[in-house]
């Protein structure tokens, strides 16, 4: 299963390391929109409270996404 860690530093690194945003800025910001990933693509993903995963996990269209939603979000 997907961290929420490892997701927001695939973000972080893609959007070449922007020096305004860290990793943990990203992470708060999934964990706070995961109820919005749902509602837009109708899933029902949650995040494990003691590890941070994603649970069901996450497929690449699901990430992809959730990668445009803080694309969108951050500019």
């Amino acid at each position: 299963m997907a961290k929420i860690v490892d997701i927001s530093d695939q973000i972080y690194h893609e959007m070449g390391e922007p020096s305004d945003i860290t990793i943990a800025s990203v992470s708060f910001w999934i964990r706070n929109n995961i109820g919005k990933l749902n509602s837009l693509i109708n899933t029902t993903y949650r995040v494990n409270p003691v590890t941070y995963e994603f649970t069901p996990g996450m497929d690449e269209e699901e990430l992809s996404v959730l990668k445009m939603m803080f694309s969108v979000y951050y500019a």
